[in-house]
């Protein structure tokens, strides 16, 4: 039984009770509870004998993004005493606490050891709304009682793994006989509930580095599923040959007698002493036929394989992670820290250092993608970057202090693409969590990240306090169609063009796909040569925007760099966290100064004025000097 049953005898027959009103009964607490007792005994009672125990719908198990967590989707599920329990929303919990039949933790698994777990669902009644209790009885002390019972539900856990699902032998064996059997097998006495009642929803093997991928959470072995009467009657004219793909027509005439197998018989051991019988290898293609107690081949029916048919390929390249969640917000100063460093003082890209954090998973940058085959192609032609923002400028003496003539500014973003390959077997893709053989990068140019991008963010971040407006928002776009994976001579191959479509949008999320797609737990593509794949991702700034210049910006000097014929970037102030040594030394720095500064936010940005001058130990007078051309996000 669950730890909160108001009644012990639930589940045994018994026969129902219900209030017979008259004229000046008294009506209490025991009238009021019988009268809801009734009908969710009899509502129970019919679930149980008539549903039986099982899920009814959702309730799938999955692992967290990070994978620590285990997470039960939204759904329904009854349990052997008939109860509903329902879960009305993602629910996530540490696997390794093993709880006893009333979800208390009582033992915690190491973290360090490979474990089996069974993940369970319970019947649950929790109090609520409590309130005074006006009068209460001689015997009760307390002055407050619940006004609300919550059915809820609790997750209980245990070490070991549950038997697997079977179906009942003699019940199969019934149906195919007739009503007669099939009544002689199922009748009999009314079944009662075990002891326990918990729903099984899935078996586990947790892994000995802590992390839980979508491959070690097994539930069709497990659970019990319920179906409806709807799906039932699909079922059942599947059956009867009249739907679904295995609907046969009208029996044929008999044939000869054909055996199958992927050896060629011994002639010592007879398939069958009848002359005449046939014997195909499956394998080979030959046909054998047996006469006067021997096996004679009789030629081969097999042809040469053809070559595969266009489309419909579950085993294309693919897409199988990437570095950013799809449509979400990533934080402006988090989405800088990644871009760090990637520029070597001449201006090109440090290679080295980004394949370093690609493989390591450390500080990724933000455009990434994850492949399960070596691609050809990748270039700024196929793998295209854009930014969209508000077309938004601050007003001097206006109210509100902005303008916005109701456009966005879209433009394409120059940049570097950087291959990686040459995987290490222990790398892992970010949300997924598998190997994988390739991954490519779009690293914009410092020029934009310094000064457009900059100024984009800051005017929608200083706009917003009296605005609503989006965040830009970034685009990528990598071209399918002329993406392949090459042969082991380095030819073209039409199987190995990369299947690219990014269905629903679902790339990059910690689920499995399943299906008949190949070649990742949760990769892009519809199982066709080419197609675009496209993603977008906004940032945001989460701290508060300045009423005035302040500390964070600078808005007068933000505003002249907005003219009515375009942008004046030689006006946009300098970033102090993420500029370089020489847009540095550009805003009025010495050399010396430029490196102090670099040196100063490296553990820990700048957070405004005085703590620049404390940690990078600029003096006021300079900084009085220089503080209109640059800013500090």
């Amino acid at each position: 039984m669950s730890c909160r049953d108001r009644n012990p005898q639930l589940g045994k027959l018994q026969p129902p009770e219900r209030n017979h009103y008259y004229y000046g009964k008294l009506l209490g607490e025991r009238e009021f509870e019988q009268e809801q007792d009734y009908f969710n005994y009899k509502r129970w009672l019919l679930n149980r004998l008539g549903l039986g125990a099982g899920i009814l719908c959702g309730l799938d198990v999955t692992p967290s993004k990070d994978g620590k967590q285990l997470c039960i989707s939204p759904g329904v599920a009854v349990d052997a005493l008939g109860r509903e329990i329902i879960v009305p929303e993602t629910w996530c919990f540490d696997p390794w606490l093993i709880t006893d039949r009333c979800g208390h933790v009582k033992e915690t698994l190491p973290r360090d050891e490979k474990r089996e777990i069974t993940i369970c669902l319970a019947y649950h009644e929790c109090y609520a709304d409590y309130a005074p209790v006006l009068v209460t009885d001689c015997n009760i002390r307390e002055q407050c009682a619940p006004g609300t019972v919550r059915e809820s539900f609790t997750v209980i856990i245990s070490e070991g793994l549950p038997k697997e699902v079977g179906g009942d032998s003699e019940i199969c064996d019934a149906l195919a006989k007739g009503r007669q059997q099939l009544c002689e097998v199922t009748s009999g006495a009314c079944a009662s509930p075990s002891e326990e009642t918990f729903v099984i929803l899935a078996g586990v093997a947790l892994n000995k580095n802590g992390i839980i991928t979508i491959n070690d959470i097994k539930t069709c072995e497990y659970r019990t599923t319920l179906y409806s009467n709807e799906r039932l009657f699909e079922m059942i004219l599947c059956l009867a040959g009249h739907g679904g793909s295995g609907a046969t027509g009208p029996k044929g005439d008999p044939g000869s007698k054909w055996y199958t197998g992927s050896t060629d018989p011994a002639p010592a051991t007879p398939v069958n002493s009848v002359d005449g019988d046939c014997y195909l290898n499956t394998v080979t293609g030959d046909v054998f036929e047996k006469t006067g107690g021997a096996w004679n081949n009789k030629g081969n029916i097999k042809g040469p394989r053809g070559p595969a048919g266009p489309g419909l390929n579950p085993d294309l390249p693919k897409i199988l992670d990437i570095a950013w969640e799809h449509d979400k917000n990533l934080e402006f100063t988090k989405f800088m820290t990644a871009f760090q460093n990637v520029c070597l003082p001449d201006g090109s890209v440090n290679e080295k250092l980004i394949k370093e954090r690609i493989i390591n998973g450390d500080n990724i940058p933000p455009f990434t993608i994850y492949f399960n085959r070596k691609l050809e192609g990748l270039s700024r032609k196929t793998f295209q970057l854009r930014i969209k923002a508000p077309f938004v400028f601050p007003y001097k003496n206006k109210q509100p202090p902005i303008g916005f003539p109701g456009i966005n500014l879209d433009f394409d973003i120059y940049g570097e693409v950087i291959t990686i390959d040459g995987i290490p077997a222990a790398a892992r893709t970010p949300h997924t969590n598998e190997g994988y053989e390739f991954a490519a990068t779009f690293i914009p140019c410092r020029e934009f990240m310094s000064g457009p991008f900059v100024l984009l963010v800051a005017l929608v971040w200083f706009c917003k306090q009296y605005r609503e407006l989006e965040w830009p928002t970034f685009n990528v776009d990598l071209k399918g169609d002329f993406l392949w994976s090459p042969m082991k001579n380095g030819s073209f191959d039409e199987s190995g063009v990369l299947d690219a479509d990014n269905i629903g949008g679902r790339v990059g999320m910690a689920v499995s796909r399943g299906g008949n797609i190949q070649g990742g737990i949760n990769p892009s593509g519809n199982l066709t040569q080419g197609g675009d794949f496209e993603s977008w991702l906004m940032i945001e700034m989460k701290k508060e925007p300045p009423k005035d210049a302040g500390d964070f910006t600078n808005m007068t000097r933000l505003s002249s760099v907005v003219r009515p014929t375009g942008f004046d970037y030689s006006a946009m102030p300098v970033s102090i966290n993420f500029a370089d040594e020489a847009q540095l030394t550009g805003a009025g720095f010495t050399s010396i100064q430029a490196k102090a500064i670099i040196a100063g936010r490296s553990d820990e940005l700048f957070s405004g004025t005085e703590d620049f001058k404390q940690r990078a130990k600029i003096n006021s007078r300079l900084f009085n000097k220089i503080q209109s051309g640059f800013i500090f996000f």
